[in-house]
């Protein structure tokens, strides 16, 4: 199984000592699916790269923000890390807002560096500027689609509108989470 030992899955899906676990039969005693993905990514590569796989087995929580510095070189501040360590329970729906919001202002930054270089004609406006790339620029049609659903769905949270929420935003974070992979993956692609 790509060099991971059987034990190291098992740890991980029955994790002990408090830790969240994949089998808990409790929902917050699970990690969320963000926070499984990149323990689970972590694994993988420290099996495939050489390093130990027990330093890529963590615990899930906390954790996990460190798992995404391994894994995206992104490293959370202290207060980062505090914060999401509060975060247990409360609205599911307010956290994915939360998340969409965060994910949008987070990934068109990274297109606005890509096309750096026809910024000066780029339009202001979200809506506008991602046509402008896709027409003027090369930005893939699926691509575009997804922009515009993340847009959306990040104005519903930033303007707290409950009904284009529940009209337009995601059906499940699980719907959610694939849609910020997918556009971070074609992102990272462009970027290459």
């Amino acid at each position: 199984m790509l060099g991971l030992s059987e034990t190291t899955i098992k740890d991980l899906a029955k994790a002990g000592d408090g830790h969240k676990s994949l089998c808990h039969d409790s929902l917050r005693k699970r990690p969320r699916l963000p926070e499984a993905l990149l323990t689970l990514r972590a694994l993988l590569s420290g099996a495939q790269g050489g390093a130990g796989v027990e330093e890529a087995a963590l615990a899930f929580g906390d954790e996990a923000a460190a798992a995404a510095a391994r894994t995206t070189g992104y490293e959370p501040s202290p207060l980062s890390v505090q914060v999401r360590g509060m975060r247990t329970g409360g609205d599911a729906q307010a956290r994915i807002q939360g998340n969409m919001l965060l994910a949008f202002k987070t990934l068109m930054p990274r297109l606005d560096a890509v096309y750096a270089s026809r910024s000066a004609a780029a339009p202001d406006g979200f809506e506008e500027r991602i046509n402008y790339w896709h027409r003027e620029c090369g930005l893939p049609t699926e691509l575009r689609s997804q922009l515009h659903s993340l847009r959306i769905w990040a104005n519903a949270a930033r303007h707290h509108d409950a009904a284009s929420w529940r009209r337009d935003g995601p059906r499940s974070e699980g719907e959610a989470s694939r849609l910020v992979a997918a556009v971070t993956e074609a992102i990272g692609a462009i970027e290459g």
